[in-house]
Order: C-alpha cells, then structure tokens, then sequence
C-alpha cells in the first residue's frame, strides 16, 4: 500500500512541476501585462496539484477521447524507467523465465525507496517544527508586549478598516528586525525597536493585517506542508519562493490600490526606510520589508499600479490562461495514468468485450527453473473492470507461492497472493480495478522447477 501512495505522489510531483515549470516559462511576459494577484493564484492553484489528483476525477467519468492522447504522453507505455526495475520484453506466446541477479536485487532494494522519502519528509517537519519552536521563544525571551496607546489606536483603526476583529498583540523587538506577523491561531505583530511616525505605522499595519485577512499565513502552512512531502523535487522550493514572493506583491498590490500617487511615494519611502535600518545588522528576525532582491521590482510595480488598471481583455485572457493550463495538467496526468500499459501484452481486451469471466491472461505451459516465473503484463479494460480470478494448476513437484503484482510509477506492488500445494488447482478472487497493468509471479522456496496452467480472468 505504501508503495501504491508512493505512486501517486511521484506522479503528482511529476505533473505539478511540469505545470509550475511552463508557467515559469512564460513569466517574463506575464509579468509585464497581468496582475501580482493572478501570479499569485495561479502559482497557488499548481502548487495544489502536488497533493491534489485532479487527474482522479477524470478516471471516474468514461472519458475515451482523452485516452487518444496517450500517443502523445511519454508516459503511457513506458512510466517513469528509472523508477522502476528494467523486465526484458516478451512477445505474446513467449514463456517469461525468472529474473534471477543483479534485476531481482534491484527490485528488492527499490521496495525501501518509499520509506526512505518517508523518513526525509519527517526530517523536514522536524527540522521546520524546531525552528518554529525556536522563534516564538526568541520573541517571548527577547520581545515585549508593547501597551503604547499611539500605536495601539492606529493598529484599532486598522483592523477596524480591513474587517478584521481578532485580537492581534503587538511586540516590539530588541533587535533591529523588520515588521512582521507569525502564529496560525494566536497571530502576533511584531515591531523592530525604532521610532515610527503615525503615518508609518499605519501602512506597516495595513501590510501586515492584509496577511492575516488574505490567510498568507495558513498559505505559507501548507507550502511547507507540499515542500515536505515532495523534499526531493527541488521545484517546490522554487515554487514556495516564488508564492511568498508574488504573496509580497499582491499584498503592496491590495494595500495600495486605492492610494494616489502621494500616498504610493510614502508607502514606497516606508519600505526603503525599513531596509535601511536594517542593512548591516544582524536581523534575526525579518519579514518581506527586508527582502532586498525583490525590494526595486516591488517599488516599480507599486508605482505603476495606479496607471496599470487591466483592460477587460487583459483580464480574461489572464483567468482563460490559468485554467488552460490547470486543464491541461489535469488531461495530461489523465491520459499518463489511464495508459500504463505494456502495448506488447500477450492479451488485449477491448471495451466492448468485457463481460462475466473475462480471459485476460492464459499459459497453458508454465515452466520456470530455479523456481520463480514472472508473466507477460496484461491489462485490464478501461471499463466496467471488476475483481481478478487467479488460477494455478500446480504440475510441479513443490508448494509454490501465487502473487498478483500492480504496476505503478514506483514499479511493481503487491496486491494478493496465495499458496498452491503440488498437484492442486485453486484459485482466488483477488482485488481489480480498471485501466490497469498487472503481472503474475510464481515462486517456490526450495527452488525446484515450477510447471503448470496458470489463468486470469476478469469477474
């Protein structure tokens, strides 16, 4: 089973940073003509198919047009290669001897990868969860509860304008820190110990409750949540930069959208005030203020924003662009997993053909030295798939071992299994889905030649 979720989460991962890597691609030009808020979204809306598979709802609604697509998908006969041990290919009357060696080897070792991403991805919660830990003690060690009525009444008036009535406290630190808000649940501002003047605050208070109003920080929760499950695609990092980036744009976007030129100069003057009584020092604590790379793009985009109103057109080629991109992803991701077939499968049963006890798999002369045998892949249909009849009619002189296999992006994966005393024919009904490759392995420990009739059937 962790196998099969590790699958998904490859896939996912796969999918999500192609998506991020195309709008990435086009950046350079969006950025001149649509809005931080849409950057914002739309960067959001695909960090969302790293944990999200859109593409599963696809798999529910009988969708055959999309399958033609899977010419087109690299992944479609193939999968991820280098997730998976290498099979030679068979044709359809060849009988598969075992894979005994280097391959066999492999694959048993390649059954630890999901647990060592695992362990990576609690690593990671760890390692956030301590840092964490250590900056809410840092502000309560080094901070203090500020109870100056000016900034207090500015700070009132400001959640009072933005709609915002939770109690947020206000600290102010020792250190030459910039502004900024932490906590999920209790959301606390913090203040670098310098002298601000009315109008300064105000705007410092505007940017920062605008953080808390537009959910930033559950946001910025849940892109680490991403980043820790998908720790080894070095894209989440980049697309975490990117949200908190484009999060400091749209929120300068939001505060100053009804300001006029004046007003933008101040908000602007502010921001660089900030920066420069930080610079050189040794600001433990920090927020966007003090994010020197991105301080000259935010400026310009501030100043221009008042000139910049989207035309119509503008505006809905933007959304029509996001959601182009987002179904794309999702018909790609469709059409990549609908079709993780073997084209060279020894049996192939079309749509129409389905019915009760469906043959998907025949050997009549199974013959496997050194005891294992591994099928041909076989697949089942892309409907009305229901569970596997696996029959062995045991010829050999030993008690062998029956085991379905699913295949996935992480390779192959148990699904059931059972034993077969010499001269016995069982079968067993085991779990099937649609749209989906599987294989045959028959094992005995004693290593004695394996014969016999082995069948699938689709119930």
């Amino acid at each position: 089973m962790l196998i099969n979720l590790y699958n998904q989460l490859l896939f996912m991962s796969f999918i999500a940073g192609g998506l991020y890597l195309i709008l990435k691609l086009f950046s350079m030009v969006t950025q001149k003509y649509f809005t931080a808020a849409w950057h914002y979204y739309s960067y959001v809306l695909i960090s969302t198919f790293f944990v999200i598979p859109y593409y599963a709802l696809l798999l529910k609604l009988d969708l055959h047009f999309i399958s033609k697509i899977d010419g087109m998908v690299p992944l479609s006969s193939t999968g991820f290669s280098l997730l998976r041990p290498s099979y030679p290919a068979n044709t359809a009357i060849e009988k598969v001897a075992a894979l005994p060696g280097e391959n066999y080897i492999a694959y048993s070792y390649f059954e630890l990868l999901p647990y060592i991403l695992m362990v990576g991805t609690l690593m990671f919660i760890t390692i956030i969860a301590v840092q964490n830990y250590k900056l809410n003690k840092q502000i309560f060690r080094v901070c203090r509860l500020t109870d100056d009525k000016k900034v207090l009444d500015i700070l009132s008036k400001c959640k009072q304008e933005i709609g915002i009535s939770k109690a947020i406290p206000v600290y102010i630190s020792v250190y030459k820190s910039t502004p900024f808000l932490c906590g999920i649940f209790r959301p606390r501002l913090v203040l670098p110990d310098i002298e601000f003047h009315s109008d300064e605050l105000y705007y410092v208070f505007l940017h920062e409750l605008k953080h808390w109003k537009n959910h930033d920080v559950w946001l910025k929760t849940l892109m680490l949540f991403i980043n820790a499950v998908h720790w080894f695609n070095p894209l989440t990092y980049l697309i975490r930069y990117d949200i908190d980036r484009f999060g400091e744009a749209f929120n300068d976007e939001s505060v100053t959208h009804s300001m006029n030129k004046e007003e933008r100069r101040k908000y602007c003057e502010l921001i660089l005030s900030i920066l420069k009584q930080v610079t050189g020092c040794n600001a433990r604590l920090s927020s966007a203020f003090s994010d020197k790379r991105n301080i000259e793009r935010r400026i310009i985009m501030i100043m221009k924003n008042e000139g910049s109103k989207s035309k119509k057109w503008v505006r809905i080629f933007a959304v029509a662009m996001t959601f182009a991109l987002a179904l794309a992803g999702t018909v790609t991701a469709f059409a990549a997993g609908s079709s993780v077939v073997d084209k060279s499968s020894r049996v192939t049963v079309a749509d129409s053909d389905i019915g009760p006890l469906a043959l998907l798999y025949e050997n009549e002369k199974v013959f496997g030295p050194d005891g294992h045998f591994v099928t041909t892949e076989f697949s089942t249909p892309s409907t009305n798939s229901n569970n596997i009849n696996v029959c062995f009619h045991n010829k050999g002189t030993s008690s062998v071992t029956v085991t379905l296999e699913k295949k996935g992006l992480l390779g192959w994966s148990k699904v059931d299994s059972f034993t077969v005393k010499a001269g016995k024919n069982p079968y067993k009904e085991m779990d099937g889905a649609s749209k989906t490759t599987y294989r045959i392995k028959i094992d005995t420990s004693t290593g004695a030649d394996i014969e016999g009739h082995l069948r699938a059937n689709q119930l």
